[in-house]
């Protein structure tokens, strides 16, 4: 038996974080993966970040495709798939050796390459040898969740996930996306922007489930104008050679010809079922998923879990969020922290983005929580106006109004940038901040940032009452 102080399953966002943060400690760390090529995780080899390589090219691609708004002459550049995809791979492999085993053993970290099997509440079993610790964090991630469709197997469609999409030989002429979500709307513009003739077929009956509705359409809008077919409340239900038969509320049928690639785009499975949790005390619900607590510990406290596992926001950044739990309640153990979800924040990365972040409306509600909600459309701000940007622009923001400072409790940012442009409205949420800093900091002009003053002045000046505006004329007249 080896012995550690902590071990971690899995090389991805949330088992590098942790690995690095405890050995940064001086703590004695152990990570294991499965395979050496899965170090860095699915966000450097079939997520983030080939993904937002590929939607930069196809930006890129689309611009050019502008250009005929200021010139007489037609753009005919034409997409090299070949370069894409070592554009992407040159990139991927100078993050993997950034978080390889052997940049992780020059930190100190040591490194075991095999199956991670748990024999007991602290202890692991890899190619035979047993190591132990006294902390064991599972951070293996997910899959992508795919369905039986009728005829798929036997059919004469591509079928693709976004653990081989990079990797095919030639762009799709055409592709079907299941799932309206996320990855769907940023591959769906990506794709379609790259010269594929896109559907994107989506069960609910609006896109992106989880953001507001109302930005939600906006964004819709704005990928149908560059011609993204949806087609929503539908399914596909039928597959035969390249053609795809799609039910609609459940009764409406349609067909879509010539189809060929089908994307699997609809959520995400946990990589938990070969671990052994049956050699431990750790309790499951009834679809096998580990039951945490609000500190993201199983019903045994010397097993914790990060990332994707986790089942909260499968995101990034959320695992690297749960690293920080981690690091905190290790070392403030009489005061552990519970796991913030109120500051969590995710970014779709279409053109315009879309930004979402803090509760939501309904979860406001739910909690009894009062607010007012502010919204805004961007014409006032001179530079979203220079860019031509105003119409596919939105903003809302959900703010608790105090007597003498009002907070900001969440929100939705759809510009262009989003994610960057609503980096000071997240600081001030999970700070507690005054919301009417907005108002009294200095913005350079003409900048599109401007526009959160905007929002909050424009709020405010609704809220002036005319007996308010009678007493500050008075006040006025009396002292000058």
């Amino acid at each position: 038996m080896k012995d550690y102080d902590i071990i971690v399953i899995g090389a991805g966002s949330g088992g590098l974080a942790n690995a690095l943060m405890f050995n940064e400690l001086n703590l004695k760390v152990l990570i294991v993966d499965i395979h050496v090529s899965n170090f860095g995780g699915e966000c450097v080899h079939s997520g983030c970040i080939p993904s937002k390589a590929l939607l930069e090219a196809a930006k890129n691609f689309n611009s050019a495709k502008k250009l005929k708004l200021f010139s007489d002459q037609k753009s005919t550049v034409q997409p090299n798939w070949n370069k894409i995809q070592s554009h992407i791979k040159k990139i991927q492999q100078e993050l993997y050796e950034e978080e390889s085993p052997t940049s992780l053993e020059e930190h100190g970290i040591d490194v075991k390459i095999g199956k991670a099997t748990f024999s007991s509440n602290n202890s692991i079993s890899i190619n035979g040898i047993n190591y132990s610790a006294k902390k064991i964090i599972i951070a293996t991630g997910s899959s992508p969740r795919t369905v039986d469709i009728p005829g798929l197997n036997d059919s004469l469609i591509t079928v693709l996930t976004n653990e081989n999409m990079f990797e095919v030989d030639t762009l799709p002429e055409s592709i079907v996306i299941l799932g309206g979500g996320p990855i769907g709307c940023e591959m769906g513009q990506a794709y379609n922007r790259l010269g594929v003739k896109v559907y994107i077929v989506e069960r609910g009956e609006e896109i992106l489930s989880r953001d507001d509705k109302q930005a939600a359409k906006i964004l819709r809008d704005s990928l149908e104008q560059e011609g993204v077919t949806f087609l929503l409340s539908s399914e596909v239900t039928k597959v035969e050679n390249n053609t795809i038969t799609i039910t609609k509320d459940n009764k409406e049928e349609l067909t879509l010809e010539n189809i060929s690639a089908i994307l699997f785009a609809i959520g995400r499975t946990v990589n938990t079922t070969s671990l052994g949790l049956e050699n431990t005390d750790v309790k499951l619900d009834d679809n096998k998923n580990i039951i945490l607590n609000d500190y993201l510990e199983a019903s045994i406290p010397s097993i914790l879990v990060a990332g994707d596992v986790a089942r909260e926001a499968q995101l990034s950044h959320a695992a690297e969020q749960h690293a920080r739990l981690h690091i905190r309640n290790f070392l403030f153990p009489l005061i552990k922290q519970k796991l913030p979800r109120s500051q969590m924040s995710w970014v779709t990365l279409t053109e315009p983005e879309l930004l979402s972040f803090g509760p939501s409306e309904s979860e406001l509600r739910k909690a009894k929580t009062k607010f007012e909600i502010i919204e805004y459309n961007f014409k006032d701000n001179d530079r979203s106006r220079v860019d031509n940007t105003v119409k596919n622009s939105y903003a809302k923001i959900l703010i608790k109004k105090g007597l003498f400072k009002s907070k900001i409790l969440g929100g939705t940012v759809l510009a262009p940038h989003a994610g960057e442009l609503g980096q000071e409205l997240l600081m001030m949420q999970q700070f507690s901040l005054p919301a009417h800093y907005l108002r009294d900091k200095l913005y350079p002009y003409p900048t599109r940032s401007r526009s959160n003053q905007i929002m909050y002045v424009n709020y405010q000046r609704k809220n002036f009452s005319e007996s308010l505006k009678k007493i500050a004329k008075g006040i006025f007249r009396l002292l000058n």
